[in-house]
């Protein structure tokens, strides 16, 4: 990190664009682009879709992870290469891709030994380039909309990120679009691997006509709002 400066009337501090915001976990530079898109991507809609069941986490424990993507219209379509595949990821682990406009979803789909070996596509994005090597993220916390469309053939669990209430105390609408006849549950991460609380359990709709408001304290458990 840079040293501290000296402002006007002798206040120390630290220079513009040495840390991302407190809201953040990646390493990426607090800069006014990066500001710029965090801003966006916390207002965003995000469509998850092709949900078929099983772990959707946006808690990943795991660090380090690198690829190259393939690009069509500035959203990501494929996977061209796992450059890097880190450590201590899971199956179901969803990450943003920083590069483009910060608001592609990807999923890792097949990892050995908490290594990555295949990613999958939640949501391609918009703004990036094909070739690109980039890393993945924790979806910073938010206030978004993020509908879910898929054929589910399992019950889906989807884990949201556990942290300090002052970051992490935030709302979301969920709009579940899915069909077939399982359950979709949103709930907690305990910030190790697990959950806590109880949870919510969505009510399935289509067009967004069952789109329900959360808020979570980032500690205890996710509710729905009336």
């Amino acid at each position: 990190m840079s040293s501290a400066v000296t402002l006007v009337n002798g206040v120390s501090g630290i220079p513009v664009g040495t840390q991302a915001p407190t809201s953040s976990s990646n390493s990426a530079v607090a800069s006014t682009a990066y500001v710029t898109n965090a801003i966006a991507f916390n207002r965003t809609t995000i469509p998850f879709s092709g949900l078929t069941g099983g772990l959707i986490n946006q808690n990943s424990l795991g660090s380090g992870l690198t690829f190259a993507i393939l690009v069509t219209s500035g959203a990501i379509t494929g996977i061209a290469s796992i450059i890097s595949g880190g450590t201590n990821y899971a199956v179901g682990d969803i990450l943003t891709v920083n590069s483009g406009n910060y608001d592609a979803v990807v999923q890792v789909t097949a990892v050995s030994g908490g290594v990555v070996t295949t990613l999958g596509i939640i949501y391609g994005g918009t703004g990036y380039t094909t070739g690109l090597q980039t890393v993945g993220s924790q979806i910073p916390p938010g206030n978004r909309f993020i509908t879910l469309a898929g054929v589910l053939t399992s019950n889906l669990t989807i884990t949201i990120a556990t942290g300090p209430r002052l970051n992490y105390t935030r709302s979301v609408i969920y709009a579940n679009n899915t069909t077939g006849a399982f359950t979709v549950t949103i709930i907690l991460s305990n910030g190790a691997g697990g959950t806590t609380g109880t949870g919510v359990t969505l009510t399935q709709g289509t067009n967004n006509s069952t789109a329900q408001l959360t808020i979570t304290d980032g500690q205890t458990d996710i509710w729905k709002v009336a």
